[in-house]
């Protein structure tokens, strides 16, 4: 698929968003509109997924590959994190305790509560991920059905579980995720892309409107104060991430990218910025939490950013690269040798 240049801009985007959210709140700056950063991701998320669909056929080869992309960077910090809390408790993070259980449960992409009873994995954004992953069985359950039924029955689903939540109010971590309101902001993000493929592309006034409203709508809703209740998140924060996707990738579309150098190489990047910034932003804090709320900010992004570069391009790219041309070889090898079935002439 070509990489859509407005979307790999949004993602730079809703990294620094995050980036600045927790960098601010280190000096208790109330900058909560920074966490809608991952209602955009989540949309993105399902824009991506639903518009690769018509390559992916097979379950197990789609969630091969995104485990690929998202677990061995995941893994790799949660376990380096998991050894420090044990090995040198309080020493390179003062407030973090795991035991065995918070660990597995990390590794796994399973909701558990930590040791402190907040439903969090030992690298706390990984919280999204274990949404990410739930997204992805479930996407990849629908791809054994007839492309036509695969959208219905994702939005059944999907709708049930919030339906189920609201109904039933579960307590158990698994419970509270999976029925969260925040999934339906993934199936936003298909249903926007199913529009796309089917040739909704809304003309470019109408698509730069949707990009600025939803932008307004985000800005307001901070200058406002107004906390957001929880279950009404994807309706606050995530209608105007749909309309923010919604109008970057129909103004591509259009001819009319939503793109800057800069923002194309901190989208290829926004998955590292985003898992590692929260050990950027705390070492940072511990070094020069002094600096004022502006110096301090402008160095965790700046810092965040680049720690985040580094290890896309010194790690999470070719790891990933190379894992994928490992474990896909054996299936080029088996589609050579599969055998030609016969052809009988007098019916071909």
């Amino acid at each position: 698929m070509q990489t859509l240049r407005s979307v790999q801009s949004l993602r730079a985007v809703a990294a620094l968003m995050v980036v600045l959210f927790h960098a601010l709140s280190r000096q208790n700056v109330p900058f909560g509109i920074g966490a809608a950063g991952v209602d955009i991701f989540f949309v993105i998320s399902g824009f991506i997924m639903w518009t690769i669909s018509d390559r992916e056929s097979a379950p197990g080869v789609f969630l091969r590959r995104r485990l690929i992309r998202i677990a061995p960077l995941y893994w790799l910090v949660t376990l380096f994190m998991a050894a420090c809390a044990i090995v040198l408790p309080g020493k390179v993070f003062s407030t973090l305790t795991v035991d065995a259980a918070s660990v597995v449960h990390s590794v796994l992409f399973l909701p558990h509560r930590d040791p402190q009873g907040q439903i969090f994995p030992v690298l706390t954004p990984g919280w999204t991920l274990n949404y990410e992953m739930a997204f992805y069985v479930l996407f990849a359950a629908c791809l054994w059905l007839r492309r036509s039924w695969r959208l219905p029955a994702m939005a059944a689903v999907m709708i049930a579980l919030v339906v189920a939540g609201l109904a039933f109010k579960p307590s158990h971590p698994l419970g509270v995720t999976y029925t969260d309101p925040l999934i339906l902001e993934f199936l936003a993000g298909a249903i926007l892309a199913e529009a796309r493929r089917r040739g909704a592309i809304a003309p470019t006034p109408v698509a730069a409107g949707l990009l600025i409203l939803g932008s307004a709508t985000l800005v307001a809703q901070h200058l406002s104060a107004v906390q957001v209740w929880p279950l009404a998140r994807p309706l606050i924060w995530g209608v105007p991430a749909l309309a923010i996707v919604a109008g970057a990738v129909m103004l591509e579309a259009r001819g009319r990218a939503v793109e800057a150098p800069l923002l194309k190489t901190l989208g290829d990047a926004s998955y590292s910025i985003y898992l590692l910034h929260g050990l950027v932003v705390s070492l940072l804090f511990k070094l020069a939490g002094g600096l004022g709320a502006a110096a301090f900010c402008a160095a965790a992004v700046f810092a965040s950013c680049a720690v985040g570069y580094a290890s896309y391009r010194l790690f999470e790219k070719p790891f990933s690269g190379w894992l994928r041309r490992v474990t896909e070889r054996p299936d080029r090898a088996r589609a050579k040798t599969a055998p030609i079935p016969a052809v009988d002439r007098n019916t071909a």
